[in-house]
Parts: C-alpha cells; sequence; structure tokens
C-alpha cells in the first residue's frame, strides 16, 4: 500500500517516511519470528531507503540503529559473519560518543548499542548510563548489564536483549 502513496514534499514533516520504515521494520521482525532471514534483509534494505514518492529526501544523519542491528541478526542467521559484524558495528558508530562513554545518559535509540556490543562480544565495554528522569531506560539498562556481566544471555531468548529494548523503543 504505502508503494501506491504519493505524498506532497513538506518542510519538517518525516511522519510519511517514518510510517513506510517502521512498517518495514515489522514486517522484518515477522520474517525473522519465520526463521526467514532472506525476506527479513530485504524489508530492512527497504527500511532504509527514502523513496521519492513519500515526499522526503535522506537526511545528512538519518536514524538507522533499529534497522542496523536487526540486519546484523539476520546476516549472522544467514551465515554472513563478516556482513554481520558490519552492521553491529555501524550500531555502535551511530550512538553518540558522550553516551559510549557513559557521560550523557541514554535515550531510548541508544539501547541498541548494547545489544550491538554483546552481539560482538564486547559486552566488558558497555558504560551507557541513563538519566535519573528516565526511570524505565535506567531499569532496562541495569537489567542488561547485569545479564551480560553475569554471562547470561543478553540477546536470545523472550527476556533477552532485542526483545527488551524493542517493546520500549516501537
Amino acid at each position: 500500500m504505502l508503494d501506491e502513496v504519493e505524498v506532497l514534499p513538506s518542510e519538517n514533516s518525516s511522519i510519511s517516511h517514518q510510517i513506510f520504515a517502521e512498517a518495514h521494520v515489522l514486517a522484518a521482525l515477522d520474517a525473522l519470528d519465520k526463521a526467514d532471514p532472506a525476506a527479513a534483509l530485504g524489508h530492512l534494505d527497504m527500511a532504509v531507503t527514502w523513496p521519492e514518492h513519500l515526499g522526503l529526501g535522506r537526511p545528512y544523519n538519518p536514524e538507522e540503529r533499529i534497522e542496523q542491528y536487526l540486519r546484523g541478526i539476520a546476516l549472522r542467521l544467514s551465515g554472513n559473519e563478516s556482513e554481520a559484524i558490519t552492521a553491529f558495528e555501524a550500531v555502535i558508530a551511530a550512538t553518540p560518543q558522550g553516551v559510549l562513554d557513559g557521560e550523557i545518559g541514554a535515550e531510548r535509540m541508544d539501547l541498541f548499542v548494547i545489544a550491538a556490543f554483546d552481539a560482538l562480544g564486547r559486552s566488558n565495554q558497555i558504560r551507557i548510563a541513563a538519566d535519573a528522569e528516565q526511570d524505565v531506560l535506567a531499569q532496562i539498562i541495569a537489567r542488561l548489564r547485569s545479564a551480560s556481566t553475569n554471562g547470561e544471555d543478553v540477546q536470545g531468548g523472550s527476556t533477552g536483549c532485542s526483545s527488551i529494548i524493542l517493546e520500549c523503543v516501537l
């Protein structure tokens, strides 16, 4: 349906692309649930495009950490470890340095860097802090940090990092 919609260009309005990207991310999650990483990759590739008919041009630094993290998962499931590592590294690279250093509080999207570090086997590099007024984020970060410190699987399973973060940001 979104392929057929024509949206007129509008300054400061990104809702058309947001709906487009979220629809493809949700379709990718559905494909991953069905153990179809190839279909998930197709949707994730579409989610990071900026089709002209949506009335927006690609910004200089678009927020694509969800897509990159899920892309890493799908690539890993497909057996393409080198590209999966590249996708997880892209999540880390897109996270502000102050967040990575624990100097400024994390926002919802910053939580994907925890999962990316864990996916790369670098849980010891997680230094993220949450603002005091963001109680939910503080709890999630503490829970994920505790799990990674204790050697628990923070990536998989129904209580894993991915599901915790996705519940928070979607």
